[in-house]
């Protein structure tokens, strides 16, 4: 198989942020730039679950992302994401 052979898909990813003294535990959606005229887009959420890669994965679902796949790593789990052209969404967008 050839590289131009693969699919392109964009990468969310989710981290934990744990509490602080005036703060609750928190994740965050994050998609670092793909472009050097963009800059990285996060959005923080507050921890509804016990698991935040469920509630990340749904918040993302509800939002009209098209989940493909994930994975992870020590210190993030994360999304690849088919939605381009008229699918294109930012994450600032995400309710």
């Amino acid at each position: 198989m050839k590289l131009s052979e693969l699919m392109n898909y964009r990468t969310f990813g989710v981290t934990f942020l744990g509490h602080t003294n005036t703060k609750p535990e928190r994740f965050k959606i994050f998609e670092t730039a793909r472009r050097i005229d963009r800059p990285n887009q996060s959005k923080i959420f507050s921890c509804k679950t016990d698991c935040i890669q469920q509630q990340a994965y749904e918040i993302l679902l509800e939002n009209g992302f098209k989940i493909v796949s994930f994975s992870s790593d020590k210190d993030n789990y994360y999304f690849h994401v088919d939605s381009w052209g008229e699918d294109f969404k930012e994450i600032k967008d995400i309710k």
